[in-house]
């Protein structure tokens, strides 16, 4: 589960804890909470964590549980607890079984659709420069101090969650930057954890897999503001138009209207005022505009953390960016391809956008995601024949779905008049390889989708695999 990567310090994160949904995590002494998913249910599972030593069994009401398991139980002593929502049982236990660790921690909660990310780790990396002692937990990886773990989910299990608190509290870590999916909302992932600053990034098309709607999505989105700890100030980006009428007490507003842009630099460059002074503002490493919003979302949680701007601007100018966001290479033949992790129609709008205005030959290579929303595809693909020269059709975690079928469906976005530029290579690493091969000195590959992910999923299984790895090995 953990790994070193940049420090001579190791920490073991437990591989037991008190309280877990997975019997991978569950010892003598644990309470297992049969958790019932949408492909899985935890009940098959409740045999293994017997013979593992788990002293409570926590289940759904009317969980019917085989007569031998049972037998088990009663001859064991375990205790068999029945609940109305074990998610939200197990986010319960769990910070109840290390005491409530997150309410020693100040806390910055990160949702967003878009920029969740690259404004998580610039956060974190403004508070460490300034001496804070800081983690994070992010989609990419999650930290204590410079300690380096795999990062489960976007937003991890509650038992994860609570056990990684309480890890950061023995470490004496005072503050966390933490990015909070919707989904961690709506399954009481974050249950438990109230936050000292939050920041609503943008809202877009997304997740129509997992909510009914765009409203019940956003409705998600907005149970940040229910997990604020009294008086605690939330960041709105109110350039971004669905979140113009949230009304919430103690809202910053944040806006690019309120800073001087340097528009011809491609990198962020902009001055801002504060308090009669003015102050310029550079990030060498990242360019466009959506991160022009990330820099200012996170100058905006560190002033509001107490971080003196001068820290704050010195600390933007030294931020390398995040491994699988908008990272740069230069090819062999002169040619950059830039890997990111692009997946909505509003991203590829953003990143399109941008990578169309520094060259005349653009080769965009992307997929779509096997079980996700379908809704989507189309609108990908009507954005990338509008702004590519060549569309390089691929996979990306197909997973059970027929990769041919997730292509159709792409296509079927793409106008006639587009049509002539796609390119189908369902094989990722080939595609590249292709893509390469018709790239030139003048050329920019936008490799989107996967960031920095390590894997691809087909049927059941996950593969290793690495966009990066393959673009280094041109």
């Amino acid at each position: 589960m953990q790994q070193k990567i940049r420090s001579e310090k190791m920490l073991t994160l437990p591989k037991v804890w008190p309280v877990a949904c997975h019997t991978d995590n569950v010892g003598i002494g644990s309470t297992f909470v049969a958790i019932k998913g949408i492909n899985c249910d935890g009940i098959q599972f409740v045999a293994d964590a017997i013979q593992k030593g788990a002293t409570r069994i926590v289940v759904y009401q009317n969980a019917l549980l085989p007569i031998d398991i049972l037998q088990k139980i009663k001859q064991k002593n375990i205790v068999l607890i029945y609940v109305d929502d074990t998610r939200l049982a197990l986010a319960q236990l769990s910070t109840q079984a290390y005491n409530h660790p997150a309410h020693k921690l100040n806390i910055v909660g990160i949702t967003g659709t878009k920029g969740k990310t690259t404004t998580a780790f610039l956060t974190h990396h403004i508070l460490q420069a300034s001496g804070i002692k800081t983690a994070l937990l992010s989609t990419v990886e999650n930290k204590i101090g410079d300690l380096v773990f795999t990062a489960p989910l976007t937003t991890a299990q509650p038992d994860y969650l609570h056990m990684f608190f309480d890890q950061c509290v023995r470490q004496g870590i005072t503050h966390l930057v933490m990015e909070v999916a919707a989904q961690a909302f709506s399954l009481h992932r974050v249950y438990g954890v109230q936050f000292d600053i939050g920041l609503f990034t943008n809202f877009a098309h997304e997740h129509l897999e997992f909510y009914t709607s765009m409203d019940d999505y956003f409705a998600a989105k907005c149970l940040l503001f229910q997990q604020m700890k009294p008086s605690a100030p939330v960041i709105i980006n109110v350039d971004d138009k669905p979140l113009q009428n949230i009304v919430y007490d103690n809202m910053v507003h944040m806006s690019a209207k309120d800073i001087t842009v340097n528009c011809v630099a491609p990198d962020v460059q902009f001055v801002i005022e504060l308090q009669g002074e003015k102050y310029m503002v550079h990030a060498p490493y990242l360019i466009g505009e959506f991160n022009l919003y990330n820099v200012l979302s996170a100058l905006h949680s560190a002033l509001l953390l107490g971080v003196p701007i001068e820290k704050i601007i010195s600390a933007i100018k030294t931020f390398k960016g995040v491994k699988g966001r908008m990272q740069k290479y230069q090819l062999p033949n002169g040619a950059v391809c830039y890997i990111d992790y692009a997946h909505t129609p509003d991203s590829y709008k953003q990143v399109l956008g941008l990578l169309r205005s520094l060259t005349d030959r653009l080769i965009v290579v992307f997929g779509c995601g096997g079980l996700r929303d379908k809704t989507k595809r189309s609108l990908m693909g009507a954005i990338a024949g509008s702004f590519a020269d060549t569309v390089m059709l691929t996979s990306d975690n197909p997973r059970t779905e027929d990769p041919n079928e997730i292509v159709r469906d792409i296509k079927r976005g793409i106008a006639k008049e587009h049509e002539y530029k796609v390119i189908v290579v369902l094989d990722r690493e080939k595609a590249i390889e292709k893509a390469y091969e018709l790239s030139t000195a003048d050329t920019i590959i936008a490799l989107l989708g996967k960031g920095p992910d390590e894997f691809q999923i087909i049927g059941n299984v996950r593969h290793r695999y690495s966009d990066e790895e393959n673009v280094i090995a041109l």
